[in-house]
């Protein structure tokens, strides 16, 4: 084995443990780690209690067929067969990476205004994603939304944060995805 291949794998175990260990809020060492280290190299993660998320963005869409709107349809990408869940679960990253997309469109839409938004990266990696998903063949016009659901004192609510422009669909029919 050379000495490259060695050094890297010491260097990836030790940054694996120093995530896993900075996964703990408690204790003098970890606080160190937080104050020396930047977030993006050692990440932190809040998946469970006790701070679990209060809101979760969903991405809505509807396609144009005929002149006529169709439903609106969730993007949901299913899970893995449960005898692999526990080790191995792509469909999990899928829809995280879109949950952080449509975090960071909310965030930016805010910031640049009715129609900055168009052309940062998060709008046109969402639309890319929803014209690469399979949908009516005659679809003219494409159009999606990120509903949020907040839980707020013991009840559900719902509430459209953002809702794009309609689409041409057409010119996406012979792109490969």
């Amino acid at each position: 084995m050379s000495l490259r291949v060695v050094l890297l794998t010491v260097v990836v175990i030790a940054w694996w443990t120093l995530s896993a260990l900075n996964q703990f809020k408690g204790g003098a060492w970890t606080a160190g780690v937080r104050r020396y280290l930047p977030r993006v190299v050692v990440p932190i993660y809040i998946f469970f209690a006790p701070e679990p998320p209060r809101a979760d963005s969903r991405l809505v869409w509807r396609d144009e067929v005929d002149g006529r709107w169709g439903q609106w349809q969730e993007l949901h990408f299913g899970f893995a067969p449960l005898y692999r869940r526990w080790l191995f679960n792509p469909e999990v990253i899928e829809s995280k990476a879109v949950s952080v997309l449509t975090d960071a469109l909310l965030t930016l839409g805010s910031v640049l205004g009715p129609r900055g938004f168009l052309l940062t990266s998060p709008y046109v990696a969402l639309l890319h994603v929803l014209t690469c998903r399979s949908r009516a063949r005659s679809a003219t016009g494409i159009q999606f939304a990120v509903v949020r659901t907040n839980i707020a004192s013991q009840r559900r609510c719902l509430d459209v944060a953002f809702v794009s422009e309609v689409h041409d669909a057409r010119e996406a029919v012979g792109h490969v995805c």
